[in-house]
């Protein structure tokens, strides 16, 4: 079982209480007849008063040992994107970036929802390709886009919990050697936070507009998601979405 800093908080107050309740004399106290006043309310008082001024300090104490609610400092994503095409393409792009956005997002879903169009985004979190994007056919007509991103350490959100990720609606992806009005069939990204967190979101299939390959729904990959410690790794798996 995880302990929160500010559970661990808690404990040491109920045990500053209770030694105070259990062990100090308080039948020497002269308080009328009110012995529930004597025994509980005023060590109660008393605690109150010894405890908040090293509230924070003893918060400190008990680090967070739950790695969704970590402050952010590194993030990756290894993204596959697998498209139909017959035509030649160009096996190594130099620029990609994936976004999370959020805010007064536009979407529109044109050609009877194959195609996902975003404007006046608000990039809420953003990384970039820091090697070259790889593409290699295989098949008799599919080319397979591979890519890490990365984070850069003078984003706003670094030192910010990991679970604030989940304010994103949605997630764009954009590699330059892909091209424009791509038929997407399938795709993963996976994100990996402070080396110890991983999430998984399926890329959905899609026509794309211009370059952009669209997520929709992000938000529900990153909500109530479920821990799993396997050889001193935390993973975070997303609820199953029927």
């Amino acid at each position: 079982m995880l302990i929160t800093p500010i559970m661990g908080a808690i404990c040491i107050a109920l045990s500053v209480y209770l030694g105070l309740v259990i062990y100090f004399p308080w039948e020497i106290v002269s308080w009328g007849k009110s012995k529930l006043l004597r025994n509980y309310i005023i060590p109660a008082i008393i605690t109150v008063l010894i405890i908040t001024p090293f509230w924070n300090k003893l918060i400190s104490l008990f680090p967070i040992t739950n790695p969704y609610k970590q402050p952010l400092q590194t993030a990756t994503a290894d993204i596959q994107v697998i498209i139909d095409s017959n035509d030649a393409f160009e096996p190594w792009g130099k620029l990609g970036n994936i976004m999370l956005i959020k805010g007064d997002t536009d979407i529109k879903k044109i050609d009877g929802g194959r195609s996902i169009k975003v404007t006046n985004q608000e990039n809420f979190f953003e990384m970039w390709a820091m090697s070259p994007i790889y593409a290699r056919q295989f098949g008799s007509n599919q080319i397979c886009y591979i890519a890490r991103m990365e984070n850069t350490l003078f984003d706003e959100r670094i030192g910010k919990p990991i679970c604030e990720l989940a304010k994103a609606e949605y997630a764009v992806i954009r590699f330059d050697n892909m091209p424009k009005k791509s038929k997407i069939i399938r795709g993963l990204v996976v994100f990996t936070f402070n080396s110890t967190l991983r999430i998984e979101i399926p890329i959905p299939s899609q026509v794309t507009i211009d370059k952009d390959v669209v997520i929709l729904e992000t938000q529900k990959y990153f909500l109530a998601p479920v821990k799993i410690k396997k050889e001193n790794r935390y993973e975070i798996h997303p609820p199953k979405i029927q």
